[in-house]
């Protein structure tokens, strides 16, 4: 590493072989400076609600599967009407049996998940979870 010119300032030290360079940031002013005062006070309140299925037969994906929402239970046992989706603030994860889904592999509205067709099964007796998450502010 040998020190660089550079006009910007920003770059102190580079070894251009490797292509690596070491660079100096300016500093962020202080909130209080941006604000005229201290920051503003919030919290943020996560409300976490978790639906849970077993598949009472083996689900075919090759043309997708849609299942409803009466088929879920809440972190009570209590059968659900309707999931509770969080937008903007929050998001949506499912698991498989107990391994978390790429999220353009499903989509959730309030009466019904549905799975995108893939060339595979879910067996029979295999956990179905929905977590929805979503954010307060005070």
């Amino acid at each position: 590493m040998y020190r660089c010119d550079d006009q910007s300032k920003t770059i102190i030290a580079c070894d251009r072989q490797q292509r690596r360079y070491t660079y100096v940031l300016p500093p962020f002013p202080p909130l209080e400076e941006e604000n005229g005062g201290s920051p503003p006070a919030s919290t943020v309140t996560p409300i976490v609600n978790r639906y849970f299925y077993v598949a009472e037969s083996t689900i075919d994906l090759t043309n997708g599967a849609t299942l409803s929402a009466n088929n879920f239970t809440d972190d009570a046992g209590n059968q659900v009407n309707s999931f509770t989706l969080f937008s903007p603030n929050g998001y949506v994860n499912l698991y498989v049996n107990g391994v978390m889904q790429q999220g353009n592999m499903y989509t959730l509205d309030t009466n019904s998940l549905t799975i995108m067709p893939d060339n595979t099964t879910i067996a029979q007796g295999t956990p179905i979870i929905i977590e929805t998450v979503g954010f307060t502010t005070t």
